[in-house]
């Protein structure tokens, strides 16, 4: 195994490749530190924001030095986008993931061993994998990279054990440095990931979480739908998000949204690769101004001009908020970052926090059954809904209960190929049906005709015959059977696909010891303690900018952005009646440029002129051509 501690590699020689690909002259000053610092060997830690440049500042380098970098990911989809980004750009990169069949995992493997790669993506799980370590071993390794590294901390908002055992991989390869990034990490987080990384003496750069041109709101409403078609018809410009926390509210607000004439689609992971694919591809290419989306959306999604970010109901966290808030305004022009708040939102946080954390004997109870049902400890074709239903357990608790038996590698859960959707239909609601569209009609009639016993119970139904019986696309498809569940028509369970079970522990003894001798227990009260910290921001009477910086360990300005709804609702009450004289004043044609707007309005703040100006600009309303206002 060799290392490249004689390659005499050099800044000037990052910045030729950072213009070569990325046609950047030099990185930004929160950057130049943390490359400059991998350049020199050193493990180093980078704490950027959301549209900071976090993967630069491991994959220029990677392209520098001889060898491979390993870079570590929690997400297969994260994977995915990362290496087709690099191969577009001609930057060669393969992942290593379970969602790879056997021949294109061996076709990676080949490339790897015979250096034709220069970036491999892994997971934690397939990083301390002995067949991977063996696959590795007589490789040129430069550098290993951690991405979204507060996964590492029980502190952060999205613990992984398997991030424990980067360290023990890490050891065989004491002489290469290490690069930990990630966007959201308070200074407890950031001292966690370095000891539980073991990084040596490492350089610690932590850049701001101030975003001056993103506008923090939260709006109160019991009319959360109302205020979300205002918030999106005031953006004529732009792409917009709006976050949901579950597939029926996606559904449903995606199909509202289109009966108001706003394009907009959905994406949760209920979805087909293929239909996500190309709900995102509509969306990158302004196809559709709106996506709906669970925030498994917008990671490894660079779009610069996203305009708003809504969410619908508040998040967990802060570290959540602010990673998602942060996919707004990545072009570093004026952008919105909004959260719709209802009266018993936060109450609902707190019940679905209790049961995202079941109890120990809950687990156990799950896991017995598991060993019941799957005497062989194995299923290729493994359904949480019809295991639930065997069981007689909710759906969700269900669900909840098997993510955390995966994530502490108790089970291995695969997702496989997609089971068929099933739909029983509903009937003796003629009125409802005549009320409906003539496409709703005939879908409604066509499932009768095409399925015996559809009356009686849920059957299984094929999507794509039906959408060429109807000439419709899946996706409208989709939205139409959504649309019979919701006024009662029919019972539709959508494909969530079949998933590999594998039950990695056979006894209940070893189980109960394994979590209760881990931090499993006290997860629940680090969660409990993040929520009422989202509940201050929602209900703080304080600059929002401050309270987010505060949080992530930053001093903060402490006279305020002078750009949250906050410290916009302290501006004296003159602003705008001035904002509209302003206004009056460009579309009169009474003022033409820059220069005539500043004497005239001498009296008024420079910065808020700049922000009228950019708000118009946004709207549709001005241009500007360097100093010149254009009418529109």
């Amino acid at each position: 195994m060799s290392s490249i501690l004689n390659s005499s590699a050099s800044y000037s020689d990052l910045q030729k490749i950072l213009k070569q690909y990325w046609g950047f002259e030099d990185f930004r000053n929160f950057q130049q530190p943390i490359v400059k610092s991998v350049l020199r060997r050193k493990d180093t830690l980078g704490i950027l924001p959301t549209g900071g440049g976090k993967s630069i500042c491991y994959q220029a380098p990677a392209i520098l030095f001889p060898g491979i970098t390993i870079v570590v990911s929690p997400l297969i989809a994260l994977m995915n986008d990362q290496v087709k980004t690099l191969l577009e750009k001609g930057i060669e990169a393969i992942a290593l993931h379970s969602g790879k069949s056997l021949e294109e995992l061996m076709e990676a493997e080949l490339k790897l061993i015979q250096g034709r790669v220069q970036l491999v993506y892994v997971s934690p799980e397939k990083l301390i994998s002995k067949k991977f370590r063996r696959l590795v071993a007589n490789i040129n390794v430069s550098l290993i990279a951690v991405d979204e590294a507060h996964c590492i901390s029980q502190w952060g908002h999205d613990f992984r054990p398997s991030y424990r055992e980067i360290s023990s991989f890490q050891s065989a390869f004491r002489q290469i440095p290490m690069i930990a990034v990630t966007a959201t990490a308070t200074p407890k987080v950031q001292a966690d990931i370095v000891k539980n990384l073991e990084m040596r003496e490492a350089d610690c750069w932590v850049n701001s979480t101030t975003r001056t041109e993103l506008e923090y709101a939260v709006i109160k409403t019991e009319n959360k739908f109302g205020e979300l078609v205002n918030a999106i018809e005031a953006t004529t410009k732009g792409s917009i998000i709006v976050y949901a926390r579950n597939r029926r509210t996606i559904a449903e607000l995606s199909h509202q949204l289109c009966l108001r004439n706003i394009a907009a689609l959905g994406y949760h992971a209920g979805m087909s690769n293929n239909q996500k694919l190309e709900n995102q591809t509509k969306w990158i290419s302004n196809e559709v101004q709106v996506m709906v989306a669970t925030n498994a959306f917008g990671m490894g999604i660079d779009k610069p001009d996203v305009r708003k970010v809504i969410h619908y109901e508040p998040p967990m966290s802060l570290e959540e908020y602010v990673q998602e808030a942060g996919r707004a305004g990545r072009d570093r022009k004026q952008a919105t970052a909004v959260i719709l708040l209802g009266d018993y939102d936060m109450q609902k946080k707190a019940i679905d926090l209790e049961k995202a954390h079941p109890s120990i004997d809950h687990l156990l109870k799950i896991f017995e059954y598991l060993k019941v049902e799957h005497p062989d400890g194995h299923s290729s074709n493994f359904s949480i809904q019809q295991f639930a239903e065997a069981i007689k357990v909710s759906i969700l608790k269900t669900y909840y209960a098997l993510q955390i038996l995966d994530k502490w590698n108790i089970i291995s859960l695969g997702r496989k190929l997609k089971e068929p959707s099933l739909v029983k239909v509903c009937m003796g609601k003629g009125k409802i049906l005549s009320s409906l569209s003539e496409s709703t009609q005939n879908l409604f009639k066509l499932l009768i005709k095409m399925y015996d016993g559809i009356l009686y119970k849920k059957v299984k139904i094929n999507e794509n015959y039906i959408s060429a019986e109807l000439r419709c696309s899946i996706s409208n498809l989709h939205k139409e059977l959504v649309l019979l569940q919701n006024v009662g028509l029919i019972e539709y369970v959508e494909s969530i696909g079949s998933l590999e079970l594998r039950i990695n522990i056979c006894e209940s003894e070893e189980v109960k010891n394994k979590l209760s001798n881990s931090n499993y227990l006290d997860l629940k009260d680090v969660a409990i303690e993040k929520l009422g910290k989202m509940g201050e921001y929602l209900n703080s009477i304080s600059c929002r900018q401050c309270f987010i910086e505060h949080y992530f360990g930053g001093k903060g300005d402490e006279i305020g952005c002078d750009n949250c709804d906050v410290c916009l609702s302290k501006r004296p009450k003159n602003t705008v009646v001035e904002k509209e004289s302003v206004l009056y004043s460009l579309l009169e044609g009474k003022i033409n440029t820059v220069q005539e707007l500043l004497l005239q309005y001498q009296t008024l703040d420079k910065q808020l002129i700049v922000k009228f100006i950019e708000e118009w600009e946004r709207q549709g309303i001005i241009e500007l051509k360097g100093n010149v206002f254009n009418r529109l």
